[in-house]
């Protein structure tokens, strides 16, 4: 099934969009790893580097050495000096090199099916061990390049030849089918067949970053000079922009970088955690202690298999899922309360929150929410005549462009509303202690006007969810007393049966359940996962556990508030963290 799935977290109280244009700018799901969680092995809390087996590990060089994770558990392995290892990279097989300090080798199971790391550290002469940190570990066709700042040591396999470069190499940038220098004079230089070469027409380039896509293109970055691409074909070409980004990675000292997904570049700071911009270098993210990084401090970024970014901190790891169809919004972007509503509306997005009505602006480079003022808890928004409504504990009043109209008082406070599809112009509203229906119109000056009003004197529940289904029939979920069907006998309102549902009828429990309508499934999330309703051949209606979204919304394990659907989208809201 072709859709698409956003879940707003109350908890922390932040906001997740599908929409292409916000998901651009918004928070993506970010995994912390506190070095806690590998304590017990080591205390160095400094990555650097990672690398990804074919089967899905992930391995991390650390300050004490590589650590392996599965998603679970931690092993350590250490090299023979047990020093830091800076670089790490797979070769056509599978085999991971790894290089550390004054030690290089690759992990390789023992007789045990555990992983160890194997050093090659005996192929070098006595003399030229101590080379410090290997800090570029590159794989190409069927050579391994261990590259210091002063000896290049080139392993075919069998043996060790030392490339002593003419000038040393103060940086070094592995890519998918070669490794560039930056020496300490300027162009930007391949290491190309154990020989050295300058790449024409980058005489004038200090390279403090190449990147490679897949169509073999490079991508250069010079913190003086700013952003390049080079083909053979094309030659050295200048990225125009108006020197804003180059300033900001200066500014917050750019240390390394990586390409995610072909059409993204995630760029790791000392000091401001991480950009992700597009290949025109127009940003799309930040990342950073702000917008929930573990730390500012970025050594290492690593896109795995999935286009997962994981990030080597100064004070663990963090994964990110750099997802362009899921990200969060929160309070970095101006929205501060807990989220109860959202519609779209004349090209923009309404929430309706515990503080009242935001708007997202979309006018800057960055979206930010505009805050229409307290009216209280605006648990329902609704389109209805051209006009845009919002239902609140107080009553409905009208949302404008920059302002909002006064309320009218209902019944009791609103907590849900549905627009009925077989009664036309009527308005369901579910209570706080109870049920009606309304038909709501404005007079010319845009004030709201209730012109008919039906009552159910039966119910005195406090409604949370209703539903309509093909039939007219209307769903109520109450807060603690099950699921009531409201059927009508024709189109007099006035007349109609009443039904009520529980945990005899396959509901996990009486309380906190709400009904919605996907397509043409009526879904109830529950405390223990997502049910769909039924009827049996005898005409009885039943409830059953429903993996309509997937097994993970369809477990026992996390409870969803809300879905609201737009078009091909569908939004969860939960009250549990999920990711």
């Amino acid at each position: 099934m072709n859709k698409r799935i956003v879940i707003l977290f109350l908890v922390a109280v932040s906001l997740l969009l599908s929409n292409k244009l916000m998901a651009q700018h918004g928070v993506p799901f970010i995994k912390n790893i506190s070095a806690s969680a590998y304590s017990h092995l080591s205390t160095e809390t400094q990555n650097w580097c990672f690398e990804q087996s074919n089967d899905g590990i992930i391995f991390i060089g650390n300050t004490a050495g590589i650590f392996e994770y599965d998603g679970n558990t931690w092993r350590l392995m250490q090299t023979s000096n047990s020093s830091v290892v800076r670089s790490m990279h797979k070769d056509a097989n599978g085999r991971i090199f790894v290089g550390a300090s004054s030690d290089f080798g690759y992990i390789s199971p023992d007789s045990t099916g555990q992983n160890k790391f194997v050093s090659l550290l005996h192929l070098v002469p006595e003399t030229l061990r101590n080379f410090n940190n290997v800090r570029t570990t590159v794989c190409i066709n069927d050579k391994v390049y261990f590259i210091t700042l002063n000896e290049i040591f080139e392993y075919n396999g069998s043996s060790i030849r030392i490339i002593h470069p003419e000038f040393p190499p103060i940086r070094s940038f592995k890519t998918k089918n070669s490794v560039y220098l930056q020496q300490s004079v300027p162009g930007v230089y391949e290491l190309f067949d154990s020989q050295i070469i300058l790449l024409p027409e980058t005489e004038a380039i200090t390279p403090a970053q190449v990147l490679e896509f897949t169509d073999g293109s490079l991508f250069i970055f010079d913190r003086n000079k700013g952003f390049y691409t080079y083909s053979t074909s094309k030659g050295l070409t200048e990225i125009e922009t108006d020197g804003d980004f180059l300033a900001k990675l200066n500014q917050d000292a750019f240390y390394t970088a990586t390409i995610v997904n072909n059409d993204k570049i995630a760029w790791g700071t000392l000091l401001n955690g991480i950009y992700i911009t597009d290949v025109q270098l127009n940003v799309i993210q930040r990342i950073n202690k702000r917008t929930g990084l573990l730390s500012n401090t970025v050594y290492g970024v690593f896109a795995d298999s999935d286009d997962n970014l994981w990030m080597g901190l100064s004070f663990g790891i963090a994964m990110v899922e750099i997802n362009p169809q899921i990200t969060k919004f929160n309070q970095s972007h101006g929205i501060d309360a807990q989220v109860l509503s959202m519609t779209e509306y004349n090209g923009s997005y309404y929430f309706g929150t515990t503080d009242g009505i935001y708007r997202l602006d979309e006018s800057g480079s960055i979206p930010n929410f505009i805050h229409y003022g307290s009216s209280g808890e605006v648990w329902e928004l609704l389109e209805h005549n051209g006009h845009l409504f919002a239902f609140t504990n107080r009553g409905v009043f009208a949302v404008y462009p920059f302002e909002i109209g006064k309320t009218v008082p209902l019944s009791g406070g609103v907590y849900c509303i549905l627009k009925s599809e077989k009664h036309k112009d009527y308005i369901y509203v579910g209570l706080t202690n109870g049920f009606e229906i309304i038909k709501l119109t404005t007079d010319k000056l845009d004030n709201i006007r209730i012109t008919e009003r039906v009552e159910i004197p039966e119910l005195k529940e406090d409604i949370r969810s209703l539903l309509e289904d093909e039939e007219g029939n209307v769903w109520l979920s109450t807060n603690f007393d099950g699921l009531i069907k409201l059927s009508f006998k024709g189109e007099n309102l006035d007349n109609y049966k009443i039904q009520r549902f529980g945990v005899k009828e396959g509901l996990p429990q009486t309380d906190n359940n709400n009904v919605f309508r996907w397509k043409n499934n009526y879904i109830v999330t529950t405390k223990s996962g997502i049910f769909s309703i039924n009827t049996s051949k005898e005409g009885k209606t039943f409830f059953r556990r429903d993996s309509i979204f997937g097994a993970v919304p369809a477990s026992d394990k996390y409870y969803f508030t809300r879905i609201l659907q737009y078009g091909d989208k569908v939004f969860l809201q939960s009250n549990h963290e999920f990711g």
